[in-house]
């Protein structure tokens, strides 16, 4: 797959490996885009209706690789949805753990470990 188009979101889910996952880690990287952009990560919608929060989870600039730690809340089936704001943004997606619904974290001890969830650019 090519980055995600701007004004777009991208749904995955579910990511971690357990039933009662109530939120995901994740290190997303921005390493390519053609326009100043901000990603938004956020609960999967139950619908096809995506209506992204108005906020910013890592801001992009063509040039630089950009990166940051994550925590979201899972959504309609245990799903995550990425938004890219401006411009086609190519987008490497590592989990990096999990949090229960018991508030606890599992992280490389077994339960889970660092995955490489999505990883999208262009060809």
């Amino acid at each position: 797959p090519g980055p995600i188009p701007a004004g777009t979101a991208l749904v995955l889910g579910p990511t971690g490996s357990a039933q009662n996952v109530s939120a995901d880690v994740f290190n997303v990287t921005i390493p390519d885009t053609d326009a100043p952009t901000f990603l938004t990560v956020f609960p999967a919608p139950d619908s096809d209706n995506v209506n992204p929060p108005n906020i910013s989870d890592l801001n992009a600039v063509p040039g630089p690789v950009e990166t940051n730690l994550t925590i979201v809340a899972t959504g309609f089936n245990l799903g995550v949805a990425f938004y890219t704001s401006n411009g086609d943004a190519d987008l490497v997606l590592d989990l990096q753990g999990i949090y229960s619904t018991g508030l606890t974290m599992a992280v490389s001890n077994g339960l889970i470990g660092p995955a490489r969830t999505a990883h999208l650019r262009r060809a």
